[in-house]
């Protein structure tokens, strides 16, 4: 704990947190989401967000959880205003994928299975406005 500083907190929610509330929100102040063609917006979440399923609790990433899980908070807290212009919103965790950033870390899935998941999840016509999902298809506990 004593190592999060507030400008890693800060870069750390810009990124995670603000940067995808502010994305979708000039979408709609353009008229580019919504509206008479149905939209969707899905939003790179992640299972160490979770309180109710609280995973891994020994990996102390503070501000990686608390951006997720802030990001999570104002999608949920946008699905109805968003849902009554005809913009489903939701939320995937993409796994702990082999990237860069997880380098030295033995990420478990490739990029293909993440991606080949999430988009299972998002085309099979399950229910997912205002959801959070693995890319396994598993609905995830807030």
């Amino acid at each position: 704990m004593a190592d999060v500083s507030p400008k890693i907190l800060n870069d750390t929610f810009a990124v995670n947190t603000l940067g995808p509330f502010l994305v979708t929100q000039q979408l709609l102040k353009h008229g580019l989401l919504g509206g008479y063609s149905p939209s969707l917006c899905v939003y790179t979440s992640s299972i160490m967000a979770s309180m109710g399923g609280f995973a891994f609790p020994n990996a102390k990433v503070y501000a990686y959880r608390a951006s997720k899980a802030a990001l999570n908070m104002l999608v949920r807290t946008s699905v109805e205003e968003l849902t009554a212009k005809n913009i489903t919103s939701v939320l995937l965790h993409p796994g702990y994928v082999a990237t860069d950033m997880t380098a030295g870390q033995s990420g478990t899935i490739s990029t293909v299975e993440s991606i080949t998941g999430q988009l299972k999840v998002i085309e099979d016509g399950r229910p997912v406005n205002g959801k959070f999902y693995s890319y396994t298809g598993d609905e995830l506990a807030w």
